[in-house]
């Protein structure tokens, strides 16, 4: 799903998640400026959410959420003859892997990424090689180690694309033949499943509300036009007799402003124009 435009209300966009905690995730300004814009492609046959929902696992999108799932299941790099370079690939297929690599153009050169390649290809791997040579099982695993410790310290960068190069530099069977290993990358186990929002600093009244109303609540903002507030606050004292305090704390408002609201509303509307 492509959402074209830059219209004031655009019920395509999810703006009721746009400040989620699960919605914020460190990007590089290329992919999400240059590349994703407002894309969010969806499997074919299936519906964007419904406004104000928050049941995000009904929902079949094609992007993949590195909070949610390994990319390494899905992308990996393999060394390309013709473009003499290691490129992203799908596994075995992966529709997440393809649209992903699409949107993000990930497939496409990276200077820095293919710089980073080029020195482990001429400075890395040639003294590897030499040391393999040698059948010295102890020095061998020894300089892996090292190696490894090097590559895949927290602060390096690309450290799937490394793991890809030394993969298939030292393939498998050789590095049992070693007894070698390769680190594993990203989380060893799914990460468990939290709540849309963090909680911490909710006012305790907001748990009393249904998932739609809580989502209005948490929606209006600081700018929200008095219009918006008071719809919202309409909403809430049709569920239960608030207190001005309450109502206060869960529209994040002064107290005199919520009373003036109060009076609107329980004001009789005026009387409709004639012809």
């Amino acid at each position: 799903m492509k959402n074209p435009g830059d219209s004031a209300l655009d019920r395509s966009r999810y703006w009721w998640l746009a400040w989620t905690w699960e919605n914020l995730l460190f990007a590089c300004d290329r992919c999400n400026t240059n590349h994703k814009g407002n894309q969010f492609p969806l499997r074919a046959g299936t519906k964007p959410l419904s406004e104000l929902s928050i049941d995000l696992d009904r929902e079949q999108a094609l992007l993949i959420d590195p909070a949610r799932i390994d990319p390494r299941d899905h992308i990996r790099f393999v060394f390309s003859e013709t473009r003499s370079r290691f490129i992203p690939r799908p596994v075995n297929g992966s529709p997440l892997g393809r649209e992903t690599l699409k949107t993000l153009a990930l497939d496409e050169p990276d200077d820095v990424r293919d710089d980073h390649v080029r020195r482990l290809t001429q400075h890395e791997l040639p003294p590897l090689r030499d040391i393999l040579a040698s059948n010295d099982s102890p020095v061998i695993q020894a300089y892996w180690q090292r190696l490894c410790r090097k590559l895949f310290e927290p602060a390096t960068l690309f450290h799937a694309v490394t793991w890809d190069v030394l993969d298939s530099a030292v393939p498998a069977t050789q590095r049992a033949t070693w007894g070698l290993s390769l680190p594993q990358l990203g989380r060893a186990e799914p990460p468990a499943k939290t709540p849309l929002f963090d909680p911490q600093d909710d006012p305790p009244e907001l748990a009393d509300l249904a998932a739609p109303l809580q989502m209005q609540v948490r929606a209006l903002g600081d700018r929200a036009s008095p219009a918006e507030v008071q719809a919202v606050m309409r909403a809430l004292l049709g569920q239960k007799d608030w207190t001005d305090e309450e109502l206060a704390r869960l529209l994040q408002r002064a107290p005199d402003t919520v009373q003036s609201y109060r009076k609107q509303l329980a004001s009789p509307p005026g009387p409709l124009p004639t012809c």
